[in-house]
This record gives C-alpha cells, sequence and structure tokens, in this order.
C-alpha cells in the first residue's frame, strides 16, 4: 500500500485549565497549536523483514536529519502477525507535503532476557524510550494476564542484549480469572506509558512506566488513579547487563473525569513524556463504541511529579496498604483534541497512544490504528507556546 500524507491548517488553540491541582502557572503553556497531521499507510521497507506496519503503539524521536524525523515505535503485535518488533522509522517533510513514498521503515525484532523470541500472546509492547547517551532503548509490555504473562520493562543495548526490570509485586495479577482477580494490572491494561528523564550526567536517567487503568486492587468509585512506577538508573558502561537498578518507587497518577455524556467510560493513561525537572506531559483517552466505529476522547496534561517519592521496591513488596504505597502526581490540563477534531484525518480524534517531543521542541502524537482495522496511522504535530 502506499504511504498517504494527509496535512490540515494550522490553527491555535487556547490553554484549558483543569480541576484539581495546578502544576504550577509559569510552567503552563499559553497556547497549544496544531502545527501539521498526516496519515501514514505502508512506508516501504528496508532491509529483509516485510513485516506490517500497524499497531504503532509508542514512538520516541531520536535525530532530526535535515527536515526529516527518525523515531523508534513499537507496534503492539502480540506476535500475531509478526515477531514483536521495533521499527525505526523515517519521516521526512515533518512540516510540508512530501511525496507519498518517502517514508521508510526498518525492523527490529525484539526478544526477552534470554534471547528467545516472544510466542504468540506473550508479549504486548507499548511503549519506548531511547537512552542515546548509554546506546540503549527502554520498552514495556503490557503482559498478558489472561495467559499468566505478567507486565514487564525491558532494556535493550546497541547489540540487543536484553535485561528486564524489577517491577512491584503490587502490579502482578493474583489470577487470571477477571471474576476473581483481586491484585495487578487487569489484562490488556498494564505497561501503556514510559517516559525517560535523563540526569546532567549520562550515565544516570529516570524512567517512568505507566500502567493504562487502575489496578484490580485500587478499583473505586470515588478515587480513580492509576499506578505509575519511578525508576532510579545507571548504567557502568553499555551493555545492557551493565544498567543498575538504584531504586524503584511508584506514584499515583489521577486519571481525568470523562465527558459527561459518557458516564461508565473509563480514562485510560496511555502515554508520558519527560519535559524536564521532574515534570511530564500525559496523554489520557477514553474509548467508547459509537455507530459502526469507535469514538475516542483524548487529552493532554501537564503532570508534576513529587520530588520525594516515599515507597522503594522492598516496602512495596511488604503489602503495605495500598493507599499508603504511593505519593500523587499533581496536573493540569493543556489541550482536549476535540477542539481541533474537524482539522484531524478522518474529522476526529483517533486511538491516539504514542508521544515523542521533537528536536525543535514540538509535540509528535500518533495513533495505534488496530492493525489497519482503523484505517492508516495518523499523526499529529502540536506546538506548545
Amino acid at each position: 500500500m502506499p504511504v498517504m500524507f494527509f496535512y490540515a491548517v494550522a490553527a491555535s488553540v487556547a490553554v484549558v485549565a483543569g480541576a484539581g491541582p495546578s502544576a504550577g502557572e509559569a510552567a503552563r503553556p499559553r497556547s497549544v497549536e496544531l502545527v501539521s497531521a498526516f496519515t501514514l499507510d505502508q512506508p516501504p521497507t528496508l532491509g529483509e523483514r516485510s513485516w506490517p506496519f500497524g499497531g504503532i503503539s509508542g514512538i520516541d524521536a531520536f535525530s532530526e536529519p535535515g527536515r526529516s524525523v527518525e523515531v523508534y515505535a513499537v507496534s503492539d503485535d502480540r506476535a500475531e502477525f509478526a515477531p514483536a518488533r521495533m521499527a525505526h522509522l523515517v519521516i521526512p517533510g515533518i512540516d510540508t507535503p512530501t511525496p507519498s513514498d518517502s517514508a521508510t521503515v526498518e525492523w527490529v525484532a525484539l526478544t526477552d532476557e534470554y534471547a528467545e523470541a516472544f510466542k504468540l500472546n506473550r508479549v504486548d509492547p507499548e511503549g519506548v524510550r531511547a537512552w542515546r547517551e548509554q546506546e540503549s532503548v527502554f520498552w514495556s509490555s503490557e503482559g498478558r494476564t489472561k495467559e499468566g504473562e505478567p507486565p514487564a520493562v525491558f532494556a535493550r543495548d546497541s547489540g540487543g542484549r536484553t535485561v528486564r526490570l524489577p517491577v512491584p509485586e503490587m502490579f502482578i495479577a493474583d489470577a487470571q480469572d477477571a471474576t476473581v482477580q483481586a491484585k495487578g494490572v487487569r489484562n490488556n491494561r498494564g505497561f501503556e506509558a514510559l517516559a525517560l528523564e535523563v540526569h546532567a550526567s549520562p550515565h544516570t536517567c529516570v524512567l517512568y512506566a505507566g500502567v493504562e487503568e487502575p489496578l484490580a486492587q485500587d478499583e473505586s468509585d470515588t478515587a480513580v488513579f492509576c499506578r505509575v512506577i519511578r525508576y532510579q538508573l545507571s548504567m557502568s558502561g553499555t551493555l545492557a547487563d551493565e544498567l543498575l537498578v538504584g531504586g524503584v518507587s511508584t506514584l499515583r497518577y489521577p486519571l481525568g473525569p470523562v465527558p459527561g455524556s459518557w458516564a461508565g467510560e473509563q480514562n485510560g493513561l496511555t502515554e508520558l513524556v519527560s519535559v524536564g525537572e521532574g515534570r511530564l506531559l500525559a496523554l489520557e483517552r477514553a474509548e467508547r463504541v459509537g455507530e459502526g466505529a469507535p469514538q475516542y476522547n483524548v487529552r493532554l496534561y501537564l503532570v508534576e511529579v513529587p520530588k520525594l517519592p516515599r515507597v522503594t521496591e522492598r516496602r512495596a513488596a511488604l503489602g503495605r496498604p495500598a493507599d499508603q504505597d504511593s505519593t500523587t502526581m499533581q496536573k493540569c490540563l493543556l489541550f482536549d483534541f476535540d477542539a481541533v477534531a474537524c482539522r484531524l484525518p478522518g474529522g476526529r480524534p483517533m486511538n491516539f497512544e504514542g508521544m515523542t517531543i521533537l528536536p525543535d521542541g514540538s509535540l509528535l502524537v500518533c495513533s495505534d490504528n488496530d492493525h489497519g482495522a482503523e484505517g492508516p496511522t495518523v499523526f499529529v504535530r502540536l506546538r506548545l507556546d
């Protein structure tokens, strides 16, 4: 299939302040501007692996040669259509229309910590972040609760060697049957979001891994939040097995309300990206079944991370009550994609799950097209003033 591009007219949209704790007036952009929007079907493949393009759930820009943008992208294919995989995607002309055949993709197979390929329904890649200074890539899997496969966060070095990071016990499901599960991530609701904050030293960083919806033990009618793990990491070299975990803590991320007419639906955290100094951008998405096609409400938030998380992996493993395990993030609403719906491909927000900051500081957001069931992958570029 050819690559197709659709560019929307730029539009300035005023920032909408959200209810709840503020992340600080000085940190808020004054406006969010839609710069461009385009669709991408099946880019030509470089190399020998002509695997299908789609289901893109996480992206991370890592260079901008000329006017092109290079990104890592992960597909949420559960090893059904092709092996679990990560793409090196080159998108030229991010601002202006380009020839339809100019985008390219090169696929890389993902393996587990034993260098083995993932079996069907034993993996569900969702997030990706590159630690460029250490030539490493972090990626997350929702796991498969139904099959007894826990959620996971992996680090992969440039040679393909992979290690699995520790995950606190509170995230591990105690049952495969949803009707009796009382703890851990729900099926298909695991680690959707990854953010990386690199410190002044290129050898240390903080990695955030957020689950999409509340853990089973956190489900409540009065308090709606999901959990985010905060890893303090360092590397003594450039090999995956030289990655050191200095601390693991958990945070509570308060999920925003769904639109008033969407009563009974659940918002989910689909992506995080660091903007430095303990602040993140968060992407939330709610979904409901409409007439013939799913409908999505997507919002962008600015988040402030508490400076001193109180909980370590050791304490979390001791089974402390859930309401004592985490400090709570603060956030404010920046942007509702409904405000530019008529300017988006298809005239509505899509299943936006991937988000990255481009070298010029603008924000690139992409949709998961359910491997073609919802048309081509949609990319939206925003500029935050």
